[in-house]
């Protein structure tokens, strides 16, 4: 009996070990999970609607989310600059006016939103012939109207992960604070213009393919090789050098790659940053290797996907989008559509882009056997991705967890089992 569950167990471990050979090497998005627009933009500290429903009685609840929603909340509605609603709760409910209506609202006298609700009494709405619930709309240019499940800010942070790169600050304040002219009283623009500038004034002329020992240094030593003269660099190595530099400067960030390879076919890869600016409330697109930092229109930040929307939509992009371009010696604030070369090649139609997650750009090179072990059980995926040709499913990143747990049960079976028969044989 025995020899038959030894048969059939081997015969599982031995599928399940072809089963995850094409999970973790053969499907595509097998260690990423496919995010829309909002979950890469929006966090989880965002105010929010997060649902909306009526009662009998005519009246509307709002539910909410966000960081400033607290159990009690002061609701403030205002109509033509009237107040029409006041409410101290968890929900704001209300008996909206007929019709469509703009209204203010502020949560806790914090900054206003604009909400525009269309509402129809139920009774008007169903003596009209409709037979659907649905007697309302609510739409919002301020507020997100969203249910779904939405990142804290601090998973993105690149902070955690260049912090191990190296143990004495010293030489990072230095290169802040003497060379680059950072100063306490410095936005987190301003920031990231000088570190920008600097670093590419120092590696100027120096983009190739770099020397195979420079991914193997710190960022520190990474710049200062390249500034030697002893090796060039590429879009990577300016991503972690950005990188780390902005996060000791207190900035949060994230690593940012677009391309693909499937099917023999090449799309160009290419890595870059993103930045949150607290002041504007927005990630914004950093991408030294083009020498553009912060593509803007007027005093809006653009991210990589508005960059990108740019790209796919546009043969010529409006004279009023501008980036700090570095143009010799300097940056300067130049029409983005006269510097976007870089930016067309990469950013064309169809273009993947991968958000890495520091969370596990700490564990990607395991030290020991242990630590090798936790990488293949990590449940939690790598990078998270958008596309516009790839399905809104997290099933390969699933079915390929649901196969490395099956992999290492099926493997404690038959260790178990390879050893009770052991253990029997020796008692005999």
């Amino acid at each position: 009996m025995k020899r038959k569950q030894l048969i059939w167990l081997t015969g599982i471990f031995v599928c399940l070990v072809i089963i995850n050979y094409v999970g973790r090497k053969k499907l595509p998005h097998a260690y990423a999970e496919i995010l829309s627009y909002n979950q890469f933009y929006y966090q989880d500290e965002t105010t929010r609607i997060t649902r909306i429903y009526s009662t009998q009685d005519d009246s509307l609840t709002f539910e909410f989310g966000g960081s400033d929603i607290k159990d009690t909340n002061l609701f403030e509605l205002f109509l033509d600059s009237t107040l029409f609603a006041k409410e101290t709760s968890r929900y704001l409910t209300i008996m909206p006016a007929m019709g469509r209506k703009s209204y203010t609202l502020q949560i806790n006298s914090r900054k206003p939103y604009r909400i525009n609700i269309d509402f129809t009494p139920i009774k008007i709405y169903r003596n009209a012939g409709n037979s659907s619930e649905l007697q309302f709309e609510v739409t919002s240019q301020d507020l997100l109207i969203s249910n779904l499940r939405l990142h804290k800010r601090d998973i993105w942070n690149t902070a955690p992960y260049s912090i191990g790169k190296i143990q004495d600050k010293t030489q990072a304040k230095q290169y802040l604070y003497d060379s680059m002219k950072i100063a306490s009283t410095d936005n987190t623009v301003s920031k990231v213009v000088k570190i920008a500038s600097y670093l590419l004034k120092a590696t100027q002329n120096r983009i190739g393919i770099p020397s195979d020992y420079l991914t193997g240094l710190n960022p520190i030593q990474q710049l200062e090789e390249i500034r030697a003269g002893h090796s060039k660099l590429w879009c990577g190595n300016y991503a972690d050098i950005f990188a780390f530099f902005s996060s000791e400067a207190g900035i949060v960030g994230r690593y940012v790659g677009c391309g693909d390879q499937s099917g023999g076919v090449g799309s160009g890869a290419h890595a870059f940053n993103e930045v949150f600016i607290p002041e504007k409330n927005c990630w914004a697109y950093v991408d030294l290797t083009s020498g553009n930092v912060l593509v803007k229109i007027n005093d809006q930040f653009l991210n990589t996907l508005e960059v990108y929307s740019l790209m796919k939509f546009r043969t010529e992009i409006p004279k009023d989008i501008q980036a700090f371009h570095f143009d010799g010696d300097s940056m300067q604030l130049r029409s983005f559509n006269e510097v976007c070369d870089l930016n067309r090649y990469y950013f064309h139609p169809g273009a993947k882009f991968v958000y890495t997650y520091p969370d596990f750009l700490i564990r990607s090179v395991p030290g020991n056997i242990f630590e090798r072990a936790l990488k293949f059980f990590y449940t939690k995926p790598y990078y998270a991705v958008y596309s516009d040709n790839i399905p809104a499913t997290n099933f390969q990143l699933y079915f390929r967890l649901v196969c490395n747990y099956l992999l290492g049960a099926s493997a404690v079976a038959l260790i178990l089992l390879i050893g009770k028969k052991i253990i029997f044989r020796f008692r005999q």
